[in-house]
């Protein structure tokens, strides 16, 4: 196999050209709306899955991930089910940006102004003058009946302001959890 075949079968190169192509992903994304309030008490999202525990396999591109989803989009939901059917997880140096109203359905808390105005507003100043540039994670974590928990660990207030914003999507990094 010579190096150019690697990187076109690895999805390499997709990952290279995907990053210089970002004004065509804003244009089609759809805007976050909020329809309505959201549930009190926010829990992890479940995929059910009767895998047993076992080592996990990980894919290090978007272009690997894509050969993996067979066409299917690149969610959430996609991501977290190819952990607990096929125990396939994102590497630790991957970051995908992800719509915020596929995000939004995995938060741990609704966040307000309320709770801190004065952090909310420095925040809010930040991500309206620059977006949303620190990545917030999403925890997979393989429960004790072989389900997997999918929750917004970290990123809630980037989520809230950002929503509010218009911004169409975040930087998610993926904690996967055993």
């Amino acid at each position: 196999m010579t190096f150019k075949q690697y990187l076109v079968e690895s999805g390499v190169l997709d990952d290279i050209l995907g990053s210089f192509d970002s004004d065509s992903k804003e244009s089609t994304l759809p805007k976050v709306t909020r329809k309505a309030p959201p549930p009190s008490n926010l829990r992890p999202r479940i995929i059910q899955s009767d895998k047993q525990d076992r080592f996990v396999d990980f894919y290090s591109s978007v272009g690997e991930l894509k050969k993996l989803l067979n066409g299917k989009p690149i969610t959430i939901g996609n991501i977290a089910k190819l952990y607990a059917y096929e125990y396939m997880a994102p590497r630790d140096n991957l970051i995908f940006d992800i719509p915020l109203n596929d995000v939004v359905k995995y938060r741990e808390y609704d966040r307000s102004r309320d709770q801190d105005p004065e952090r909310w507003d420095e925040l809010r100043s930040d991500i309206k003058q620059n977006g949303i540039k620190e990545y917030s994670v999403i925890n997979l974590d393989r429960l004790q009946n072989g389900n997997v928990g999918v929750l917004l660990g970290e990123g809630n207030h980037r989520l809230a302001i950002g929503g509010m914003l218009g911004v169409k999507t975040m930087p998610i990094y993926f904690s996967v959890k055993k």
